[in-house]
């Protein structure tokens, strides 16, 4: 399970408590240009605080990977920094 605790700054000014977002992760494997897995969590932010996303990924080789993960709106605009990238060792 892949999980990122991102922090979200909420305009003062929003009609709604309600924000809608898509978590991304991505992993790539080590020496390959190719991306290895793209999963996505759909979730809603309601008020303020911390709120935690999963996604599951079953490695299927064996190797070093990197692991990026995104928040981002609806409309595919980020609405956090970039997750640190994440190294895993898979045997």
């Amino acid at each position: 399970i892949i999980q990122s605790d991102a922090w979200i700054q909420f305009s003062a000014d929003q009609k709604t408590n309600e924000t809608p977002y898509t978590y991304y992760v991505q992993i790539k494997q080590s020496g390959t240009p190719f991306v290895e897995f793209i999963g996505k969590y759909d979730g809603r932010y309601i008020e303020t605080g911390q709120q935690s996303q999963s996604v599951d990924w079953i490695p299927e080789n064996s190797g070093l990977f990197f692991i990026e993960t995104f928040v981002w709106d609806r409309n595919d605009v980020p609405i956090a920094n970039p997750g640190p990238i994440v190294l895993i060792l898979v045997k």
